[in-house]
């Protein structure tokens, strides 16, 4: 039989290690606390019924390509690919910051941004630029930031500095090989916007795929992610960021000057069920079903819509099933320093997805549902900010207050680990 709803995030929050680990030092000290009885007994969080502010739901005011937005000082603040676009809280325009080109203040991919002591930090992922604002919007200076690596995506600000993340993705060399694990590190660079130096890096194993390589390009993209696969995750709260992956509540932590320490999560181990494989397995085969001819035709006369299903029919076959889910799903950051963990969503199961809101290094403040087929691009300051598609495929951007209980407790200590 499944387990309750909720199990596997309440299992997480069993103890709670915080262990600082010296940059120049292999020793770990740490306070252990148990958390099982402080996540249950949390106070529940709700969202406002009805949003404070939506916009793009209008077809007169539309909205398009949102990578990141939030909410600052009563000010709706999203990039659209081109542009900072403030609203003030009744979704009437304040002003547009930038325009579509390669000159100073212009974009030619505005993928990400993010709130800096000094104003704001813009990514241009096509440019490889980082543009520094103030408040108002004015453009102070920019820089290119220059590494070999995959592709490019501004997490967030730690302090003057920003974090991003470089993905790799496909499956290198050539010629054919046959099925098999592919999984590659994600890594984050700690870069200076000033001037574009890179002052540390950092990597973890990035979400593990299925695949095989072909004579043709069709092994590169990526394959199936194997089933039940652990993924990266990074969250910034402002001065501190943590990386990690879902295979573990084993964080590092990066504060503003560049100092690592570590903060671990003892969990259950939750088996999974053949029931949840078997709905993740007819959901892929039934995405695989439904591609239809398209288009374009390869100079040996193979359609590619075609080439790509036969490809994806033939990993399915042998695709590979971790044995355990991972404790949680997701990780966010808020500017208040707390620490947000998405549990683990149950395949087939309808329903809100439920976070736990955690104060390192061990207070548990409580537990909020938001919708589950949502992304929740910042939270901060008592709101939500979350972007969802709408039925026709329009993006809508909604601004919800969050309802916050009782502030949560600390859970007794516990012996510390043996090593």
């Amino acid at each position: 039989m499944a387990p309750d709803r909720g199990r596997a995030i309440s299992s997480i929050c069993s103890v709670w290690i915080v262990a600082l680990l010296s940059a120049c030092s292999a020793s770990e000290a740490g306070v252990a606390s148990s958390l099982g009885q402080a996540a249950d007994g949390a106070p529940e969080w709700t969202l406002s019924r009805e949003p404070l502010l939506r916009i793009g739901h209008l077809e007169s005011d539309p909205i398009h390509n949102v990578k990141a937005a939030a909410w600052l000082d009563q000010e709706l603040v999203y990039s659209d690919g081109t542009a900072l676009v403030f609203r003030d809280r009744h979704g009437e325009l304040i002003r547009q910051i930038g325009r579509r080109g390669e000159g100073p203040g212009e974009f030619r991919n505005l993928s990400g941004f993010s709130e800096s002591p000094g104003g704001f930090i813009a990514w241009d992922g096509f440019l490889r630029r980082i543009s520094r604002l103030d408040r108002s919007g004015r453009y102070l200076g920019s820089a290119t930031l220059i590494h070999d690596g995959g592709a490019t995506t501004l997490v967030g600000a730690v302090g003057e500095n920003a974090l991003f993340r470089v993905t790799v993705s496909g499956f290198a060399g050539e010629g054919g090989a046959p099925p098999q694990e592919v999984r590659h590190d994600e890594e984050f660079l700690l870069v200076r916007p000033l001037d574009g130096t890179i002052l540390g890096t950092w990597s973890v194993p990035a979400t593990a795929r299925w695949s095989m390589r072909e004579n043709t390009a069709a092994g590169r993209n990526g394959g199936i992610p194997v089933l039940f696969g652990r993924d990266p995750v990074v969250a910034v709260t402002g001065d501190v960021a943590y990386i990690g992956t879902t295979g573990a509540i084993d964080f590092t932590r990066i504060d503003v000057s560049g100092s690592v320490s570590r903060i671990h999560l003892r969990h259950d181990t939750i088996p999974t069920d053949p029931r949840w494989e078997r709905y993740l397995r007819d959901s892929i085969r039934a995405e695989i079903d439904a591609i239809t001819p398209g288009r374009l035709v390869s100079v040996d006369g193979v359609n590619r819509q075609m080439g790509w299903k036969k490809f994806r029919s033939e990993l399915l076959e042998g695709l590979p099933a971790r044995t355990t889910v991972p404790p949680f799903s997701d990780l966010k950051g808020d500017r208040q320093g707390r620490l947000w963990l998405r549990e683990y969503p149950i395949p087939g199961r309808v329903g809100p997805a439920t976070w736990i809101v955690v104060e390192p290094p061990s207070t548990v403040l409580g537990r909020v549902e938001l919708p589950a087929d949502v992304e929740v691009l910042d939270i901060s300051h008592g709101h939500v900010v979350i972007l969802r598609e709408w039925a026709l495929g329009q993006e809508i951007l909604e601004v919800y207050q969050l309802l916050s209980g009782q502030r949560g407790s600390t859970a007794p200590a516990a012996p510390e680990p043996s090593e």
